[in-house]
């Protein structure tokens, strides 16, 4: 996981004195996140979910949404789902 700090948006929140002092922290709390080596790490599946998520259950919310005013298609099967849905017209 690629993470970059735009230290633009820091400005008026944290000095640069500040920043400098917790930054060896937070870089060690970045890596105990992406190694899942902290406490309660068995609650780290969020952490993969843009990749891995149950397609099939993906495809039944999205034909659900069809039903109540949209527009889905699904295929699927039981490998794979390839969901693709957009707003009725």
């Amino acid at each position: 996981m690629a993470t970059k700090l735009k230290e633009q948006y820091l400005k008026g929140f944290l000095s640069p004195e500040d920043f400098d002092a917790i930054a060896a922290q937070a870089v060690a709390a970045h890596q105990t996140l992406c190694k899942r080596t902290g406490r309660g790490n068995d609650f780290l599946g969020w952490l993969d979910l843009p990749a891995e998520y149950d397609r099939d259950e993906f495809c039944r919310i999205q034909m659900a949404a069809q039903k109540s005013g949209g527009t889905a298609t699904c295929l699927s099967s039981s490998a794979l789902a390839a969901p693709t849905w957009g707003r009725g017209r």
